[in-house]
């Protein structure tokens, strides 16, 4: 029988053990040759940003005293609709002692986490999953999927390779304006603080060009060479870990850089949410040519990742009550099915007046009601599902098949969410 359990932040004299809980919970994450210097690296890291990064937060599930579990939790601040930027929690490294599987200790981990952020104001929280399946079942919705595209450097437009150098460590808030300039005008992405360690590790770790104009830095490609597995040592790929453009010029202008590596790169592999950006190559098809149904050729591989999900529907409208909703009138009841956050649960009745939201008590006053559960309402209103293919899946019900169009309209984002924040 468990003992008595709290969570709580973690001290400086925790982080030891919850190492050795979080390197066997995730093996993968651990260094081939994970050394004692560099576990204590690991530790002093931690410690750092728990004491100093208020934005970051450690918390441990201790049973009798003893740590058997453990998270991170992050204050972020994200955009929505490509225009409002709105608190949003995020939860990483969730991560249960293996002796201690199969003891609720990371439901109570995620209820805490939710409870959390509800109390700090905000209306939704995302994570990357280790189980997809498992998050779906706490209310987590999937979000966009990711794309790897991998290509040859002359399959790429050239034009003019113009205003481009190598970004220095001086760079760091130029690069940080960069960046938080796009996220302010990219829905789901989340801003990034220029105190922070992020682009100072960029900068030390990886090979960063930027594009310069008017002494701001308009836009950056972040890379590294690796190798080709099982090549020669003139053989190497060109892995994009990042890449940002506020004009379809410094696009152009950073494409040209890539694709003037023909002559010492094999290939160049690239992940993003884009999902056309094989219209942009001279040749779309990827690396293995596989063809996939009678003579349809590969382009790219897909994977499903970041999940997003709803905490607070009242706050989430609130916060959104000068948005536009598809210009759409019209007197909607939501009714949700929330099993893991109960006071999630329940009807809400949103007039929809040129498209701008007002939450109504009146329990009576609607057009059409439609029924779904909290992770399928958070794609959806993330953009990462339409509502129409909802309810062809029968993953929603609708009480009037007629506004069907006006309600997929009601929720249609222009672009589906971006979230390319690690954490």
């Amino acid at each position: 029988m468990s003992g008595k359990r709290i969570i709580r932040k973690l001290k400086d004299d925790d982080f030891d053990t919850f190492l050795g809980i979080w390197s066997r919970a995730y093996p993968g994450q651990v260094p081939g040759n994970f050394t004692k210097e560099m576990q204590w690296q690991k530790i002093d890291q931690w410690i750092c940003a728990n004491n100093e990064n208020p934005t970051v937060n450690f918390y441990g599930c201790f049973q009798d005293e003893n740590l058997v579990g453990g998270m991170i939790l992050y204050d972020f601040k994200i955009n929505l609709y490509s225009k409002y930027i709105v608190g949003c929690g995020g939860i990483g490294e969730v991560c249960v002692d293996l002796l201690h599987k199969k003891e609720h200790i990371a439901k109570d981990l995620m209820e805490f986490a939710h409870k959390h952020f509800y109390d700090r104001g905000y209306c939704m929280t995302c994570l990357y999953p280790f189980r997809p399946d498992f998050y779906v079942q706490m209310g987590y919705g999937v979000g966009n999927k990711m794309n790897q595209y991998q290509f040859e450097p002359n399959a790429l437009p050239k034009g003019r390779k113009e205003n481009i150098s190598y970004l220095k460590l001086d760079d760091v808030k130029s690069l940080s304006e960069c960046f938080n300039r796009y996220v302010k005008s990219t829905h789901g992405m989340i801003l990034r603080s220029e105190n922070n360690t992020f682009f100072k590790n960029m900068l030390n770790s990886m090979k960063v060009v930027g594009y310069w104009k008017d002494e701001k830095i308009l836009g950056y490609l972040a890379f590294r060479m690796k190798r080709v597995e099982g090549g020669s040592w003139l053989q190497h790929n060109i892995h994009i870990m990042e890449f940002i453009y506020e004009s379809h010029e410094v696009l152009l202008s950073l494409l040209t850089f890539l694709a003037n590596q023909q002559d010492q790169v094999h290939r160049i592999l690239y992940n993003t949410h884009d999902h056309d950006f094989h219209h942009l190559l001279k040749e779309p098809r990827s690396h293995g040519n596989e063809r996939i149904f009678h003579i349809f050729q590969e382009s790219n591989t897909q994977g499903v990742g970041i999940m997003y999900r709803l905490i607070n529907v009242d706050r989430f409208f609130g916060l959104l009550s000068s948005h536009t909703f598809g210009d759409q009138n019209i007197k909607l009841k939501i009714t949700i099915h929330d099993t893991f956050l109960a006071e999630n649960s329940g009807s809400y009745i949103v007039h929809f007046q040129e498209g701008n939201p007002q939450m109504i008590s009146a329990k009576d006053d609607y057009d059409v009601e439609m029924t779904l559960d909290i992770a399928r309402f958070s794609s959806l209103v993330m953009g990462a599902i339409n509502l129409k293919k909802l309810y062809q899946y029968g993953l929603i019900e609708i009480s009037e098949k007629s506004l069907l169009r006006s309600l997929d309209r009601l929720f249609k984002t222009d672009d589906p969410p971006f979230t390319i924040e690690p954490f």
